[in-house]
């Protein structure tokens, strides 16, 4: 048995098109270039991260939806490589475990009780969600040590930040009390005011939760997620895969200082 720790990092922000996916996908590989064993979880029903890695929905026989209903399904059953990583995949049969989540006792746990069977296999899990609040998202919430906050450069996306916050307090009052935020990445950054602005609100508002990394708006990774590949098999020079490398460094020290000083994860919706 090897008992090597794991980390298990959700990505969300209950608001879409704010590169939960693309953030996810790149995390996870940046972590396998860098020598960790990573395992990809796919828990939005668009699979759109089993996508960005070049596997097709229509073959999934044994996705998320299938570990999380049946305690029979085993990981060995649904653990796909690609990249580099190992993955599970996710199709829209997802959307009906919102429904048996919630009808089922202990329902929103269930991911967690699963995971807690592969804990000390993997360095990290990461885990990529839906938009919007609900079952799913409470799932996932219950089963994270950390989340890492994606926001775009509208509006919205910060809005959406204050909704989130409030579930992830519920859960931590509750059921998971030790999960924390570790930190709030800007995506689709520019060099525009409203750019400028939304970093700047950020800071203002969650200080040193907030990554200096920023996501820079990428023909690179549209073409990546097009292709079916992380960018940094497709442009390894191009700055998508700058940023997310830059990214990833940033969050490693973070979780290295984390474990000594107990600073991560105090938020003020």
């Amino acid at each position: 048995m090897n008992f090597k720790s794991t980390t298990v990092i959700a990505v969300t922000n209950q608001k879409g098109g704010v590169g939960k996916t693309t953030t996810a996908l790149h995390l996870s590989t940046a972590l396998s270039l860098r020598g960790f064993k990573v395992l990809a979880i796919d828990l939005d029903p668009h699979g759109n991260l089993s996508q960005g890695l070049g596997f097709s929905i229509d073959q999934v026989t044994s996705g998320i939806q299938h570990l999380i209903r049946d305690r029979a399904v085993t990981w060995g059953q649904s653990i796909n490589e690609l990249h580099g990583i190992h993955l599970v995949t996710a199709n829209p049969e997802l959307a009906s475990v919102s429904k048996w989540i919630a009808s089922t006792t202990n329902g929103e746990l269930r991911l967690r009780q699963r995971i807690s069977e592969i804990r000390g296999v993997y360095d990290y899990i990461v885990i990529d969600t839906c938009p919007g609040l609900g079952a799913l998202l409470n799932t996932v919430l219950n089963a994270a040590d950390h989340l890492l906050i994606p926001v775009d450069t509208g509006i919205y996306g910060y809005m959406g930040v204050k909704e989130l916050l409030h579930e992830v307090e519920e859960i931590k009052l509750g059921t998971n009390p030790t999960l924390s935020i570790i930190g709030f990445v800007l995506t689709l950054a520019d060099r525009t005011v409203v750019s400028r602005q939304t970093f700047q609100a950020l800071k203002d508002q969650y200080g040193a939760l907030v990554f200096e990394s920023q996501i820079r708006r990428s023909v690179a990774l549209k073409e990546a997620s097009l292709i079916g590949q992380p960018v940094f098999t497709l442009d390894p020079e191009s700055t998508a895969s700058w940023d997310y490398q830059k990214l990833t460094h940033e969050l490693i020290a973070r979780l290295e200082s984390a474990k000594t000083n107990h600073i991560i994860g105090e938020t003020h919706a």
